[in-house]
């Protein structure tokens, strides 16, 4: 598209600005045809993942943090709601689209669309409110009950990854047994890995 600005007195130059954009009507087909725009080694990456996830939450204002690691499932938690602090999208569509994140630096976009185009399934807990995002997840299914017993932090989210991804699931009745690479470790910002 070329537009033209009048300059200086408005007799000698007519500066064409030319604005390229493309609209992609399936952002999730896009991003998921092109991964090497997104990931550092080119392909997914689960660590990849949780880690934009993540910087998201703590670019939002998130001051402590929890990334876990349940068997395939995935979980980063943070103390503020990054997903509903941008008000001009439902969370839905912050899944489903390429969102910038201007917080972040200049050509930064939010992660939740890698979520949606590189995992099996992803969910999302906020006190009461739990959301399907993406798969089929049943809600008895344990993963639910975690997300809900980690009540200090104001908004969690979970991916799935293919079960040959995973790593023995660990614990019972919500709590991680002691002594297991689970187990909650004692920091501001708590990782279970």
């Amino acid at each position: 598209m070329l537009q033209s600005v009048e300059g200086g007195r408005g007799d000698c130059c007519q500066t064409p600005l030319e604005i390229p954009m493309k609209i992609y009507e399936d952002a999730v087909s896009y991003v998921r045809k092109n991964p090497e725009r997104f990931f550092r080694m080119g392909s997914p990456d689960a660590i990849e993942l949780a880690t934009h996830v993540l910087g998201d939450a703590l670019i939002s204002g998130a001051k402590e943090t929890c990334t876990l690691r349940l068997g395939d499932w995935w979980i980063v938690g943070g103390d503020v709601d990054w997903l509903t602090n941008h008000k001009q999208y439902t969370i839905h569509e912050l899944f489903g689209r390429i969102v910038a994140l201007p917080e972040a630096g200049p050509n930064s976009m939010r992660a939740e669309i890698l979520l949606t185009a590189f995992t099996e399934a992803v969910i999302t807990v906020a006190g009461d409110d739990c959301l399907t995002i993406k798969g089929d997840v049943p809600k008895d299914a344990e993963i639910w009950h975690l997300m809900k017993s980690l009540t200090p932090l104001k908004r969690l989210v979970a991916f799935q990854l293919n079960s040959h991804d995973a790593l023995p699931l660990k614990h019972t009745g919500g709590r991680v047994k002691e002594g297991s690479k689970e187990q909650r470790l004692k920091s501001r910002n708590q990782t279970f890995l």
